[in-house]
Parts: C-alpha cells; sequence; structure tokens
C-alpha cells in the first residue's frame, strides 16, 4: 500500500525498467508506453536521452508525441500532423531545455505551442525539438533524421549554454575534452540502471531504496560534479570551432531543404 501511494508513476517505470525484455524499445510503433508514466526522459540510440512518450505530467497529461518530441498541439504523433495538415506552413524549433520549456507543466505553455497558437493553428505547424540537456551535436542528429521529413519552412535555433555544461557538470579529473565529450559523460541507460537485481528488488524494503535511489534529472550522465571546478576552462579553440561548425551544417542542411533558418 506504501509503495502504491509514494510516486505510483515512478514505481511503473521502475518496473518497466526491471521488467521488459532488452529487446523492447521506448519508440515503437506498436505502443505508446515509453519506459511507463514517471520518467521524463529514456534512453535514445544516437542522442543518448530523448524525450520519453509516455511521461505523464502531475495534470496527468501525455506530454510527447509518439516519436519522442514534446507536443505543441492534441496530436500524439508528428506523423499524424503531417498527413492530417499536409498544406500547413511548418516551423522547427531547435534547442535545449528552454525551447521543451522545462518546469513548464502542459505543452500548451511552452512557446512553441504559444507560437503555433498566435500564428493560427490550422495554417501553422510547429514542431518542438528541444529536450533538455541537449547540446548542438544531439540536436544535430535529431534534424539529421528529422528535417527531411518534416520539410520545414522555418527553423528557429535557440541553443548554446549546453556545449558548456559538460564542462561544468562533467569528469573533474579530465583535464581537457574530446569534441564530442565522450570522456566527460556517460550513457543515459548506465545512470538509469537499477543497481539491485531482480531478487532483491521484489523485497519492498530493497524495492523503496531502489525507486528512492533513482535519478530524477540528467545529473546521471555527469559524474565528479563540482561547481567550483573551473571547468570551464577546459573550452578551448576546439571546442569553439566545433560549435560554430554544427550550426553552420544546420544552416546549410536547411539551405538543401529550401528552408530559413532563425538564429537566436
Amino acid at each position: 500500500i506504501f509503495l502504491q501511494l509514494y510516486k505510483p508513476k515512478l514505481q511503473q517505470s521502475f518496473d518497466l525498467l526491471i521488467e521488459v525484455t532488452s529487446g523492447s524499445a521506448p519508440f515503437s510503433t506498436h505502443h505508446n508506453t515509453g519506459i511507463g508514466p514517471g520518467l521524463i526522459y529514456c534512453p535514445h540510440p544516437f542522442t543518448n536521452w530523448s524525450l520519453n512518450p509516455g511521461y505523464l505530467n502531475s495534470e496527468k497529461q501525455i506530454e510527447h508525441t509518439r516519436e519522442g518530441f514534446r507536443k505543441t498541439e492534441a496530436s500524439d504523433s508528428i506523423n499524424e500532423i503531417l498527413v492530417l495538415k499536409p498544406s500547413a506552413k511548418k516551423i522547427v524549433c531547435v534547442g535545449g531545455s528552454s525551447t521543451y520549456c522545462t518546469e513548464l507543466e502542459g505543452y500548451q505553455r511552452s512557446w512553441p505551442a504559444k507560437l503555433r497558437e498566435k500564428l493560427g493553428g490550422n495554417d501553422f505547424s510547429v514542431f518542438n525539438f528541444g529536450v533538455g540537456g541537449w547540446g548542438t551535436i544531439a540536436s544535430l542528429t535529431r534534424c539529421l533524421a528529422w528535417l527531411p521529413v518534416i520539410n520545414p519552412d522555418v527553423v528557429v535555433f535557440y541553443q548554446a549554454k549546453n556545449d558548456l555544461t559538460p564542462l561544468m557538470n562533467g569528469n573533474q579529473e579530465e583535464s581537457e575534452c574530446f569534441p564530442d565529450y565522450q570522456n566527460l559523460m556517460v550513457p543515459f541507460s548506465q545512470g538509469l540502471t537499477p543497481k539491485w537485481t531482480k531478487a532483491f528488488y521484489h523485497i519492498p524494503l530493497f524495492k523503496i531504496f531502489s525507486i528512492l535511489a533513482m535519478p530524477k534529472d540528467l545529473s546521471c550522465v555527469y559524474s565528479k560534479w563540482s561547481p567550483d571546478s573551473g571547468g570551464l576552462e577546459r573550452w578551448d579553440e576546439t571546442l569553439r570551432k566545433g560549435y560554430v561548425f554544427r550550426v553552420e551544417t544546420l544552416a546549410r542542411m536547411c539551405s538543401l531543404l529550401g528552408s530559413e533558418m532563425i538564429f537566436v
């Protein structure tokens, strides 16, 4: 009874992490469960983490599409929007938490959803590509896969800070940083992996501790966090050139698709 009262949505997510076989993907064309309703994020094969399709906010609303994007309208699928509104002008919003609008519950409150509402819902489709914690490497990966599908008229790019976050929060024992941050971060799935075996998990006391120990945010991808480390000293010319190159690459992708790009 206590476990049912204590964060039942989180418990459901934890049950799925323990019980579901490794062959099941969070993103499925057959169901929208993701990894249960309690976690905002879930592992992704190319971007480390993405948005959990099964997540429910405190108002019991589905916040994300089945493809792992924050919704901007009632539909639960990007592909459904493209089919239902084939002649609508399309805008893609690229970024991290400030594009996703982290801590604003209810996708209707996010600025991409407000943009669609202001422009006119029937004439415009707005797609929120933002994911909390994502830098330009992850966003560019999403754009490589999804921009040719959506073929947007406009791409709004609003992203910079998260390319610095690994320098501050990542492994402080590393004096320098690889261009893809791989020596400062760990896989999101590694941080989510329960530390208890299945046998121990079914003992109620261990289950309580396991649920309490689950990461509630993205801190699980960084190690040895130290706010006074001077981590930004690791920002060098190689990393600066990498950021500029990725922004210019996105601009060229937009040019290939005939899309306008707005850089914020």
